[in-house]
């Protein structure tokens, strides 16, 4: 195989058919000694570009940080969990791989942004959610008393059936005859204890007042609700809250009836 070398006389290149021996150059007629070993001499190589060493920056870290500032400043929840969330993912990849990813500083802002925005929206999310869920119990305790106020009606008329339409003189005597549970008899808003039954409720009787829906049977003391009112049963069987002032209302309405001769 041919290859090329330099004339250690002129220094110009020639080309040898055979390697080990002496040839003469044929340029300036001296006599070369080739060696056995002589390496064919390629193209010219050129130095393998110079690699960028320099860290990429993640858009992870990037995001983390505009999530956490924006969390700050609008308050909304899901931008701290984001950022808190790419802040560690970024973090992570910048301590494993150092040379490689780079934003290190702006995922550990991102992490902190993201940290105290939540530890500001938690407890102002709890400061309004608070008094809605105690709000939304008292409606629904003031159900439960509506419930129990119906049951009890219902055994109110089994009695004045059984007894010519006359109601009994007070709770224990409906209990004992109709087998009804004391519980009934307490509002879930109340600090009364099971049997006490005239904690609550209070039985008006209309005696000849006409079967209408605004005479008052049986309703609800209103400091049981902290005096915002209490449930009322009228007498044609329908219950439903009052405000205490329409309650009072209510009440002296029922009570200027029935003393009102027919």
């Amino acid at each position: 195989m041919a290859s090329i070398m330099n004339c250690p006389a002129c220094g110009r290149q020639f080309t040898i058919e055979q390697r080990g021996g002496q040839v003469r150059c044929p340029l300036c007629d001296a006599l070369v000694d080739v060696p056995s070993m002589t390496p064919s001499l390629g193209p010219p190589t050129r130095p393998a570009p110079l690699r960028n060493t320099a860290p990429v920056r993640q858009g992870m870290a990037i995001g983390a940080l505009v999530c956490g500032i924006l969390s700050l400043v609008t308050c909304i929840f899901p931008l701290g969990i984001v950022a808190v969330v790419l802040g560690i993912v970024s973090l992570v990849k910048a301590s494993g791989d150092p040379d490689r990813y780079g934003g290190r500083g702006l995922a550990i802002g991102g992490l902190c942004t993201g940290g105290v925005s939540l530890l500001m929206i938690v407890p102002l999310m709890l400061a309004i959610l608070l008094p809605s869920l105690s709000r939304a119990r008292e409606l629904s305790k003031r159900v439960v008393c509506g419930a129990n106020l119906r049951q009890v009606r219902l055994a109110l008329d089994d009695y004045a059936d059984a007894n010519g339409g006359r109601f009994p003189p007070d709770w224990a005597t409906l209990v004992t005859a109709e087998n009804l549970q004391p519980k009934l008899f307490k509002c879930p808003s109340s600090g009364a204890t099971v049997g006490d039954l005239s904690a609550c409720f209070v039985l008006v009787d209309p005696a000849d007042a006409p079967p209408d829906a605004s005479t008052v049977v049986i309703y609800e003391k209103p400091q049981c609700h902290g005096n915002e009112g209490g449930n009322v049963c009228f007498n044609d069987g329908h219950c439903e809250f009052f405000h205490a002032e329409d309650l009072e209302e209510l009440i002296a309405e029922t009570k200027a009836r029935s003393a009102t001769p027919p």
